[in-house]
């Protein structure tokens, strides 16, 4: 059974008003016929509700009712004809239902359905055993289903009675009814007594014509001079053929009330016939449409407005009856490059994109539904345009219904949403370029509200040991380490001040992993906010900077270290940066040159050289800083003068320092030691040189006059020295002392 023919089904049931009412000697009487004809020892009056059956009566059970989806009677109003199931263990539709298996452990059923006059099946009559049958017979069919017409026509007896005091009550109302419908109407009665010429006239009709109800009506000529000229004669006409020819007539007419407002009216009349068969008598309706003809106007008024709209709107606006037909577009139909008549004939296949066909005809059934328009329901498709590409469109239904409320034809304003589209889908595909970078992203992006809980965090948080779920409705300055939360507390109420980000705040922590060492994290925060500029919620960046801040802090010791060590060293460390002036010099410069520090900041290292030394220098380290970051160490010599004016020698051993990516030259860096002692203890060197090199002179020349006069004797000496060494007979001591003569001699000839 459809969904509809068992709404309607329902509806007829409790156009019976009989359910949940009390038992009735009637219907029981019938049961227990039931029960007695049959030899069963139950017998029901069993009645389908949406969710269940009721018992209007019962014979041997003492239930009221049972739920629907386990009832019998559910198969039984399938059809006209009876439901007999000899023994339900046999059957597998009831062979493990709860009431077959439990109490009251049917075995038998037979069950004729209630049928009404329209064909409607109530219920049914069934008889019940708790024991198998191995028959039942067609006479027995007959006399089930003439004691279920029985029960038909008892429940229809019921409706009758129930219908007939009800008619009772209505009746003495009727009167009172008809004149407060007269009153909500605008509508009264009127009778004319033709022989008599007598008028009467009801409450209604004396309102409006703005007369006291309490004075007669007037005769026919009192009436006629309530219209206006026109109106009055036209009124006489009709009231003297429908007298001589019984017609009746109806008129749309002025009056004039005796207050002068003017109303307009509708008369309607008929005739009442004697017994000699003539017209004795006139009646008839009168309704006041002044206010339906204001709203005629203000209607016709309202129509010249949204033809104009219509015809002049950016929008397409379509209308579509409820056969499939369209009948009427808009000429805004010519940006699609269609004539109005042209898609009025266009099947929608050949309109709307394939793939939006099951939108547009999900839209169109609730268009009809007589149900207000779904707004949460999808009213976006694509049409194709007549030189074949889509436009996207966006449909506003208004269904327009009749007087019963079926829905007759809906007008729809589609509007061109393209380039919304587009901007969503160009939307969409950042979102998903943004999504990809933050489930790819080695950097940890997290969203948060105002009072800096957790909304979302992307993977790379689990770097540090957490899961996304581990973070998310977490305080994020729970996870910063202690030192760093005043810090944190102020970078984070700078993100949601309104103003541009304070530069000025550190925006670097230390983050605690789940393992709970500390990792420093550097923040970038992106703040969203509404339409009217107020901050929602913060996106921050972060990036681990661990090894960085390492770096930092081990350079800053380093340089703490060896800044300890320029404080505090006799030599002067200088820096000066390409432009040649001096950015750091340290203390010692007092000590060498008699210069407070600050003195020299900002001046240039040419300042106290001796002017003939500060050309070379300059070229030197012109050089030396051309010759890049491989260049060999320099060292450099140059006069210099103190400022109390006394000239000193200092030595340089500069070190260039440059850009590791530019490549361009940051300072140099030079170490400055004081040489004069050592240029004195050189100079004094060179004198003593020089006295040397004279007295070797001096010594040359007389070695060289004596050299002739001591060769000649020397030769004869060694020869004979030779001939004594050669002889074995000489004494041991006579050969050691030949041995000195000979080598004293060759020693003396060398001089």
């Amino acid at each position: 059974m459809d969904g509809a023919t068992e709404s309607a089904r329902l509806a007829v049931l409790a156009r019976f008003e009989v359910l949940d009412t009390a038992p009735e000697p009637l219907f029981d009487s019938l049961t227990a016929l039931a029960a007695k004809t049959f030899d069963v020892p139950i017998a029901l009056i069993s009645l389908l509700d949406s969710k269940r059956q009721w018992f209007k009566s019962r014979v041997g059970i003492k239930v009221e009712q049972t739920a629907r989806d386990i009832s019998f009677c559910k198969y039984a109003i399938q059809s006209d004809e009876p439901l007999i199931v000899l023994d339900t263990h046999l059957d597998p539709r009831f062979a493990d239902t709860a009431l077959v298996k439990g109490a009251p452990y049917i075995r038998f059923y037979a069950g004729a359905p209630l049928i009404t006059a329209e064909g409607c099946r109530l219920g049914t009559l069934c008889v019940i055993d708790r024991a198998p049958k191995s028959r039942f017979c067609p006479a027995d069919v007959e006399r089930l289903q003439a004691l279920a017409a029985s029960v038909m026509q008892a429940l229809e007896l019921r409706l009758a009675a129930i219908e007939k005091e009800r008619i009772g009550a209505i009746s003495h109302e009727r009167e009172a009814l008809l004149a407060q419908a007269e009153r909500l109407a605008g509508v009264g009665t009127w009778t004319w007594d033709v022989e008599a010429n007598r008028t009467t006239w009801s409450e209604e009709v004396y309102r409006i014509h703005g007369y006291d109800p309490s004075e007669p009506a007037p005769d026919l000529a009192g009436v006629l001079a309530c219209y206006d000229p026109d109106s009055a004669a036209e009124l006489g006409e009709k009231v003297q053929r429908a007298v001589n020819h019984a017609e009746d007539y109806a008129l749309q007419a002025r009056i004039i009330r005796p207050d002068g407002e003017i109303r307009d009216v509708v008369a309607r009349g008929g005739s009442r016939l004697g017994r000699d068969g003539k017209v004795a008598g006139l009646f008839g309706t009168f309704q006041d449409v002044t206010a339906l003809r204001l709203a005629d106007l203000a209607l016709r008024e309202s129509e010249a407005k949204a033809r104009h709209l219509i015809e002049n709107s950016t929008d397409m606006i379509v209308r579509n009856g409820r056969d499939g037909v369209v009948r009427e577009v808009s000429p805004a139909c010519r940006q699609y490059g269609y004539e109005p008549d042209e898609l009025k004939v266009l099947n929608p296949r050949e309109f709307i994109h394939p793939d939006d066909l099951a939108i547009a005809h999900a839209a169109r059934i609730d268009n009809f539904s007589g149900r207000e328009p779904d707004r949460a329901l999808n009213r976006e498709y694509r049409i194709r345009t007549k030189s074949g590409d889509y436009r996207w469109v966006q449909g506003n239904p208004t269904p327009v219904q009749d007087r019963d409320g079926t829905v007759v034809e809906v007008i729809s304003v589609f509007r061109d949403v393209t380039e919304r589209k587009m901007a969503e889908e160009k939307l969409q595909a950042s979102e998903a370029k943004a999504r990809h970078l933050i489930e790819n992203s080695t950097d940890m992006m997290v969203r948060m509200d105002q009072s800096a809980r957790i909304l979302e965090v992307s993977p790379a948080c689990r770097a540090f040991g957490y899961e996304p779920s581990d973070l998310v409705d977490q305080l994020s300055l729970d996870f910063i380490h202690p030192g760093d939360l005043d810090a944190a507390i102020a970078a984070a109420r700078d993100n949601f001040t309104g103003k541009p980000a304070d530069l000025s705040l550190s925006r670097e922590y230390r983050f605690r992993t789940k393992s709970g060492d500390y990792r420093w994290l550097q923040g970038s925060p992106t703040v969203t906010r509404d339409a009217g500029g107020v901050p929602l919620e913060l996106i921050s960046t972060f990036r681990d900077v661990t090894e960085r801040k390492e770096a930092e802090l081990a350079l800053a010791e380093k340089e703490a270290h060896y800044r300890l060590l320029a404080e505090n060293a006799r030599d002067i460390i200088a820096c000066y940066g390409p432009d040649a002036r001096i950015t750091y010099v340290s203390p010692a410069v007092s000590t060498v040159l008699g210069f407070q520090a600050d003195e020299l900041i900002g001046t240039s290292p040419t300042a106290f050289m001796h002017r003939e030394d500060a050309k070379s220098v300059v070229a030197l380290l012109a050089a030396y800083a051309a010759d890049g970051p491989e260049a060999a160490p320099i060292t450099y010599e140059y006069r210099a003068y103190r400022k109390d004016g006394q000239m000193i020698w200092l030595e340089g051993r500069p070190r260039s320092v440059f850009d590791p990516e530019s490549g361009a030259l940051l300072e140099f860096q030079d170490a400055v030691r004081d040489i004069t002692r050592r240029k004195v203890m050189e100079a004094d060197l060179a004198s003593a040189r020089d006295e040397a090199v004279e007295a070797i002179a001096v010594k040359s020349d007389f070695l060289a006059n004596m050299s002739h006069e001591i060769r000649t004797p020397l030769t004869a000496i060694l020869g004979f020295s030779s001939l004594l060494l050669a002889r074995t007979d000489l004494a041991e001591t006579a050969a050691v002392h030949v041995k000195r003569v000979h080598g004293a001699s060759n020693a003396l000839l060398a001089i």
